[in-house]
């Protein structure tokens, strides 16, 4: 089991979000193996997560085919359980779940407003 298996899994308890760790699908006959999936956010069909430098062009094409965003993260950042980065990663990647049901944690980005805590220009 990858260090992002057990990350993801520790998230998925945490957080109240679904995740299947490690993940496996077929593309076009072929085998490709991701080390999470993550449902409900990034794609309508979710988000494929590797390492850092862990895709190639196969798994981006069977990503892409498969109908779900691929990310890579880097262990130095998402190799421990920091709760704040990864409700920061999901909201930043988007619910694609049921529109009623997102995590109690979960409020949608604006891309249209500043942060409340953002400090304004002199």
């Amino acid at each position: 089991m990858s260090e992002l298996t057990r990350i993801w899994q520790r998230a998925a308890a945490d957080l109240g979000i679904r995740v299947v760790a490690p993940y496996a699908c077929r593309v076009g006959g072929l085998p490709h193996r991701f080390d999470v999936l993550v449902p409900d956010f990034g794609a309508p069909g979710g988000t494929v997560v590797v390492a850092l430098g862990g895709a190639n062009r196969d798994s981006r094409a069977a990503a892409a085919e498969f109908g779900v965003f691929l990310s890579e993260l880097s262990l130095n950042a998402y190799g421990d359980y920091d709760r704040q980065l990864f409700i920061e990663t999901l909201r930043d990647w988007g619910w694609f779940g049921p529109p009623e049901s997102p995590p109690s944690w979960y409020l949608p980005q604006s891309r249209d407003t500043e942060p409340a805590d953002a400090v304004p220009p002199e």
